[in-house]
């Protein structure tokens, strides 16, 4: 019985201990959040004033890492509060069982059971935040990794950029120059200019009486290789001058279709030649006349000369034929050497 009274005697003065340890801690949570609100509105007031210069930026700086660090006291408080709690309950449940006494095993068995009905109800509750925090761990380590494949992701982006498109000496310079922030949560490259009128190459001046510009690289190549199109600014391409197609042909005569004294009957008829004075002939001319040329040609020499007249002309017709046949023969070589046109072919089938 004294151990029991020494037992209860000690459990009180714990649970007494732990009840003053959370007016403690309440108190100092209090203060704590006290605290936190000067902070809170000290930084607000801040914000709405105008912050100029390197000193109040470290300062708001300063009293941001301060906001966090209190941010994460309060936090390990509640902690300790909860754990403080829990341990209470503990001391209560087992000076509950020091102090129960029982008239019968009825009673004892009824409070046994519902004793156990509420272990079986924490135990339970205790199950399903340890499912929720499994899930929930899950969730964030998933989340964490499709963060860092997609950092990664965008990092072999940038390397391959880096290593294509940017020289490596001035990516080396880039390393250098570019800092972390941690306050910011962000790189800062130092002394670079971006402006687009600085980032952009000049424009090459040009020499004097040049229609481009040119290197004097490439100018000095010209004068030696002047032929080689690389060191050309313009004419670039020469072609050949391209000639029209031809839509003539040359002038043939048929033999034996009188078109020679067809030519000479029409040009007496219109004026052009006169009588006994001019007559038009072709190397190619031949004796064959139409019916009615002949008459009507063969009629006024009769009238006009004698018979001396007719032995003449049919002397210089003999000449005639015999010129106009080895102007034939001739015609017919050179005719047999050019290539065969549309009308040549033509008569040619007729002939067949």
């Amino acid at each position: 019985m004294k151990a029991l009274l020494a037992a209860q005697s000690r459990t009180e003065e714990e649970r007494d201990q732990l009840q003053r340890e959370l007016h403690s801690q309440a108190q100092q949570k209090e203060a704590m959040a006290k605290q936190k609100d000067e902070m809170v509105s000290q930084l607000e007031a801040l914000e709405h004033k105008l912050i100029s210069g390197g000193r109040v930026l470290d300062k708001a700086a300063k009293q941001e890492r301060q906001l966090r660090e209190a941010q994460a006291r309060v936090e390990a408080q509640k902690r300790q509060e909860l754990q403080l709690a829990q341990e209470l309950a503990e001391k209560e449940d087992s000076n509950m069982l020091l102090e129960e006494q029982y008239a019968t095993l009825q009673e004892a068995v009824d409070d046994k059971t519902r004793k156990l009905k509420k272990l079986w109800a924490k135990h339970k509750a205790a199950t399903t935040e340890i499912e929720d925090l499994k899930a929930e761990f899950q969730a964030e380590k998933e989340d964490m990794l499709d963060t860092v494949r997609e950092l990664t992701r965008q990092l072999k982006l940038k390397y391959l950029l880096l290593s294509h498109f940017v020289p490596l000496d001035e990516a080396q310079s880039l390393e250098k120059r570019a800092r972390y922030d941690a306050d910011h949560d962000a790189w800062q490259v130092s002394r670079l200019e971006t402006k687009p009128s600085s980032l952009r190459p000049k424009r090459p001046i040009s020499r004097r009486g040049a229609r481009r510009i040119e290197s004097e690289y490439a100018r000095r190549n010209r004068l030696i290789d002047p032929l080689n199109v690389r060191w050309r600014s313009d004419n670039v391409v020469q072609l050949d001058l391209e000639m029209p197609e031809r839509r003539t042909r040359d002038f043939e005569i048929a033999n034996g279709t009188g078109y020679a004294h067809s030519m000479n009957y029409w040009l007496e008829h219109i004026g052009v030649a006169t009588e006994g004075d001019v007559e038009i002939t072709f190397a190619n001319e031949v004796e064959v006349a139409p019916s009615g040329l002949a008459s009507s040609k063969d009629k006024s020499q009769s009238t006009s000369n004698g018979g001396s007249k007719e032995g003449k002309e049919s002397k210089e017709g003999t000449k005639k034929a015999s010129s106009s046949s080895s102007a034939d023969d001739k015609s017919r070589k050179s005719a047999s050497k050019r290539p065969p046109t549309a009308s040549r072919r033509r008569r040619e089938q007729l002939d067949e």
